[in-house]
């Protein structure tokens, strides 16, 4: 237990660092983002809506502007920080927690919604699958949720030691990787399979997967994009 906690604090710290820079701070939204959000939810008064690992909340404020009762969560003070500044300026209100995703605090039955862009790898399998859990649980009877998380494909499996089954310490990025402010981080690449099994208590799942290479190639980024509904 004091291992993990030692890791969180860990990672907490480097998320701090990392969003008080601009380079850490975009404002666009992606695009998955959203077409899952206009096309899943055309009514948004008053569908309420989960950043789970909002960053410095491109998506929040994305969907805040469309009209959403937005929450968001993230590790980082400091992205929270970011995400309340941005809303302010805008005429925005988003409701947010400092929490990583696995310790996530809302109640039973009430979004309508989660989308979690890109965290749960940062952590272990096992608070993914806690993260996934609570996710369920928060969720209304037919929620939605979509998930993007890093498939065992990726191009960083190549530049890290393998610690556990699904556990990389990625100690080899830099050196004209993409990914050097990686470096040394703990990140978890699951197979399809496995995510299939996270997310066993959904009705509905579909799971595609996404491509994107750098460098003429040299490096592909392996990504799942979960759609679950409860």
């Amino acid at each position: 237990m004091q291992h993990t906690a030692s890791k969180q604090i860990e990672m907490q710290q480097t998320w701090e660092e990392l969003h008080a820079q601009n380079r850490f701070c975009p404002k666009y939204p992606n695009e998955l983002v959203v077409r899952w959000a206009l096309t899943q939810f055309p009514i948004k008064q008053n569908t309420k809506i989960l950043d789970l690992g909002c960053g410095a909340g491109r998506h929040a404020i994305f969907m805040a502007q469309e009209g959403f009762d937005v929450y968001a969560t993230d590790i980082s003070r400091e992205g929270i920080n970011v995400t309340q500044n941005r809303a302010q300026e805008l005429g925005l209100k988003i409701q947010t927690k400092t929490n990583p995703a696995h310790l996530m605090d809302y109640p039973e039955d009430f979004f309508d919604g989660i989308v979690c862009y890109a965290v749960l790898y940062y952590g272990s399998k096992q608070d993914m699958e806690t993260a996934i859990k609570k996710s369920f649980q928060s969720l209304k009877p037919g929620g939605k949720m979509f998930l993007v998380t890093r498939g065992d494909q990726d191009w960083r499996c190549r530049y890290g030691q393998k610690i556990s089954s699904f556990e990389y310490h990625l100690t080899d990025l830099g050196n004209g990787t993409p990914a050097d402010s990686e470096k040394n981080m703990v990140q978890t690449f699951l197979t399809k399979n496995e995510l299939i099994d996270l997310y066993k208590d959904f009705r509905k799942v579909t799971i595609e997967t996404n491509h994107l290479s750098w460098s003429n190639g040299q490096f592909i980024d392996h990504d799942f994009l979960v759609f679950a509904e409860k």
